[in-house]
């Protein structure tokens, strides 16, 4: 059954970016490793387009803002398999997005923060499928659960329970 969508978020956060990127850049994450920009363009004014390896294995592909964060619309593949394709805000899922774990579970809808929040469809690796609310990660509101053996229920969850 679907409990609660797994923490995404990345585990990469990048220091600012100069603004006239022309080749591969060295940035800190939050534990202090390395990770490798390489952008093509050169003095993007409020975001530009680039692909970011991380050092845990994570790639970026997408805009970054003018301080390095991922930005508006990208493609985050994680080490694990993992891979969100969606809206970014200040380097974190923000807005209409897909995530799909490497195990086979696949939520699409609204984030905020990097977390499930909004109108979102959860389709868990055993069949079992959420449509509704979420907030913080959770079902929360309106929503229709279909479980694998057929039976739904359709009404109000409150931080995940019916």
């Amino acid at each position: 059954a679907i409990e609660q969508v797994a923490k995404s978020k990345s585990d990469s956060k990048m220091q600012p970016v100069s603004r006239n990127v022309t080749a591969a850049v060295v940035h800190r994450s939050t534990e202090g490793a390395a990770s490798t920009l390489e952008a093509g363009a050169e003095g993007a004014s409020n975001s530009m387009e680039t692909t970011i390896t991380y050092t845990n294995g994570d790639t970026y592909t997408g805009h970054v803002d003018n301080d390095g964060q991922r930005d508006r619309k990208g493609i985050l593949r994680k080490a694990n398999g993992d891979v969100y394709d969606g809206q970014f805000k200040g380097g974190m899922f923000h807005g209409e997005g897909k995530y799909s774990w490497a195990n086979g579970s696949k939520y699409s809808g609204k984030w905020l923060a990097d977390m499930a929040h909004g109108k979102g469809k959860m389709k868990d690796k055993d069949g079992t499928v959420y449509d509704g609310q979420w907030k913080n990660n959770l079902m929360h509101g309106k929503g229709k659960m279909k479980l694998k053996d057929g039976t739904v229920y359709d009404g109000e969850f409150s931080n995940n329970k019916k």
